[in-house]
């Protein structure tokens, strides 16, 4: 095919396709009622969330009822014959049944709960929770006034994070709270939410004259609570693994619970101590050669001061023997000429020992001139604590590094206020 027949074309028929797309046509396809596809909608229900903006974004899956189902649907008096269902309905409750109420997601604040349907409809009764799942009650944050419980999930565990190429050695209690939502993926502690309540503040009954929220229409079985239980574990050792920064340049890791910006700031501390550690160290070894080189420069201004003081000697003593020779004196001409001629070497002495000090002086010179490149150099590598760039770092436990003190229902309690209700 010509690059031509390739390329983005505007007309109705064939056109071009994107890579992805092509790519996703080349996988297999999965069946629609197995776990894949549930994991898939899930995903989707992820991204479709931050597209509509809002946190219920639910999926049903149309098809064959299984047997489960249906022994469901008899439980809850739905396939009963007509004038039947209320009676059943109200058994359905009793026995932990459920309501289709559309309440928000959110622990936080609620809108005002929709009336109960005709399913499970039990008013405020407390609902028969199964043995086989735990019960507490969340201590109320503001007591007063009348309160309205609502079923949420609370698991609690005790984690240990190590980590010796970190040097990280902390241990965790995890308490979340999660809301389990109708759909094909009921619990997924990835939407959980910091409980803000300690285990040891759970009570054991409700507040006198509290009202309860009906169960969600969610299995409650045995399994499934195990299945719970599982994916808590599965999610502490990997969405709830302890995440933190590391700086490559000053090799230093944040410590549990610092933040970036925290950590930002004593990476840039102790780069700058590095630094001026650094600027010392250099000035402490170029120090050393300076002072060699200042020691060398005065032996060599001794032997220029030592040269002249001969030369003007010789100097003297060569002029009193020419005048004493031209006066009739017994020295002989050569005398005089061997005189002049210590007097030249003299000169030449001084001036290689001037050369000498002048050499020494460069090097002194040329020294702190490198000493004095390599402090501006170092100073030059002062980063600041926005222009570091960290690594991301995730200590994973491992099964033995959690124990799970408590997987069960935890009821929260609300109140009214302001036509909403808020966690009490």
């Amino acid at each position: 095919m010509t690059p031509s027949e390739t390329g983005r074309f505007f007309l109705p028929g064939p056109t071009e396709v994107h890579p992805d797309v092509l790519a996703a046509q080349t996988r297999p396809m999965i069946g629609h009622r197995g776990r894949a596809i549930e994991e898939l909608l899930a995903r989707i229900a992820s991204g479709l969330a931050v597209v509509f903006q809002t946190r219920w974004v639910m999926s049903y899956l149309a098809g064959p009822m299984s047997r489960e189902q249906i022994a469901r649907l008899g439980e809850l008096g739905l396939n009963a014959p007509p004038g039947a269902g209320a009676a059943a309905a109200g058994e359905g409750a009793g026995a932990g049944g459920v309501a289709s109420q559309t309440e928000p997601a959110s622990a936080a604040a609620r809108s005002e709960p929709a009336a109960p349907s005709a399913v499970g409809a039990g008013g405020d009764d407390r609902p028969i929770v199964p043995p086989h799942l735990p019960e507490l009650f969340a201590p109320a944050a503001r007591p007063g006034g009348r309160v309205r419980y609502y079923p949420f999930l609370l698991g609690v565990a005790d984690v240990l994070y190590r980590s010796k190429t970190h040097g990280v050695d902390e241990e965790r209690r995890v308490s979340l709270l999660l809301e389990p939502q109708e759909g094909p993926v009921p619990v997924e502690w990835s939407r959980a939410e910091e409980a803000g309540f300690a285990l040891e503040e759970a009570a054991s009954s409700p507040a006198a004259g509290a009202g309860f929220a009906p169960l969600p229409e969610v299995p409650l079985n045995a399994k499934a609570v195990k299945e719970w239980g599982e994916l808590f574990e599965r999610w502490l050792r990997t969405g709830g693994a302890l995440r933190l920064w590391r700086d490559p340049a000053s090799k230093l890791t944040s410590r549990p619970g610092e933040s970036e910006q925290e950590f930002r700031l004593r990476c840039a501390q102790a780069a700058r101590e590095a630094r001026d550690a650094a600027v010392a160290k250099l000035r402490e070894r170029y120090g050393a050669k300076i002072a060699a080189a200042d020691k060398r420069m005065l032996r060599e201004e001794q032997a220029v001061a030592r040269e002249q003081q001969q030369l003007q000697a010789r100097a003297v003593n060569v002029a009193g023997t020419v005048l004493g020779a031209f006066l009739g004196g017994r020295r002989s001409l050569s005398t005089v000429a061997n005189r002049a001629a210590q007097g030249a070497k003299d000169v030449g002495d001084v001036q290689r020992a001037k050369e000498r000090y002048a050499a020494a002086a460069r090097e002194r010179e040329e020294l702190e001139r490198g000493m004095l490149a390599e402090v501006e150099e170092l100073q030059r590598r002062t980063v600041h604590p926005e222009d570091l760039r960290l690594e991301p770092v995730v200590v994973t436990p491992t099964s033995r590094d959690v124990a799970v003190r408590y997987l069960g229902l935890v009821w929260v309690p609300f109140a009214r206020r302001e036509e909403r209700w808020e966690r009490a």
